[in-house]
């Protein structure tokens, strides 16, 4: 699977959300572990994002749908480039960010039958 796009949020509950349609809605909760909501759709998580209590919301309208406990497994990705700043989409730290290691994290889930 493509790397996931973590958006976080302020919330006692949740760590940060993520959406893709082809997985729909994915959790990850301040204690490590991460859901899979397939059920939901693009304009529930857009609710989400704009809600003022990310966790009343998620309690109220997220949290009775149908739901998969997934995997979460960090990744080390080689090289780190020398020069520049974090980037996003690769997961990729600037060299001397973390002095001793040569090598970048990025998040992979890894679903059972799932699309890739």
């Amino acid at each position: 699977m493509k790397n996931i796009n973590w958006i976080e949020v302020e919330s006692s509950n949740l760590d940060a959300v993520a959406y893709r349609g082809d997985y729909g809605l994915l959790v990850r909760f301040k204690v490590g572990t991460v859901y899979r909501y397939p059920d939901v759709s693009p304009a529930t998580f857009n609710d989400l994002l704009e809600s003022n209590s990310k966790g009343r919301f998620f309690h109220a309208h997220i949290r009775p749908l149908a739901f998969e406990k997934l995997e979460l497994e960090l990744q080390l990705v080689d090289p780190v480039p020398s020069e520049g700043e974090w980037d996003v989409e690769t997961g990729r730290l600037p060299a001397g960010a973390l002095p001793g290691v040569g090598a970048a994290l990025t998040n992979a889930i890894h679903f059972t039958g799932a699309p890739s």
